[in-house]
């Protein structure tokens, strides 16, 4: 009796620990913007583990971001959001809102929880737009 409460007891705390948040065990959904109105549909859905990381690496940690309010002429282009994999971890849900720069050389972003703004360098805007559409930033300009 005593070996079925500890392995009752152990099932109890592994199964209730199934629920825990698990950054690593994410996808990426990227909106895109249609038409000219501030609409977005979803575009792509970014599931491979190691581009997942590369997003979070340049979103997260790379980015230098700057206390400033924005206030752009037009619609983001993009809206960026993380989500679990598991269905039953909600976790609270940041949106990276991205503009492709007028000369479509740069990305830059703002979140939706503060004033943060950010200018990515031509190598991280090349990067970044690569992994969220699947096509080249440089080619915005043929």
């Amino acid at each position: 009796m005593r070996g079925f409460l500890v392995c009752f007891i152990a099932f109890m705390f592994i199964s209730g620990c199934s629920n825990v948040y698990d950054p690593l065990d994410q996808f990426v959904k990227v909106e895109k913007q249609v038409g000219t109105e501030e609409k977005y549909e979803e575009f792509r859905r970014i599931t491979e583990k190691k581009k997942v990381e590369q997003v979070r690496q340049i979103l997260y940690k790379d980015t230098k971001w700057e206390d400033a309010k924005v206030s752009m002429s037009r619609p983001h282009n993009f809206q960026v959001s993380f989500h679990s994999n598991n269905p039953n971890v909600e976790a609270k849900k940041v949106y990276f809102y991205i503009w492709i720069s007028p000369e479509k050389n740069r990305l830059e972003i703002s979140t939706h929880l503060s004033n943060q703004y950010s200018q990515l360098t031509e190598k991280q805007s090349s990067i970044l737009y690569e992994l969220l559409t699947g096509e080249k930033l440089v080619d915005l300009n043929k």
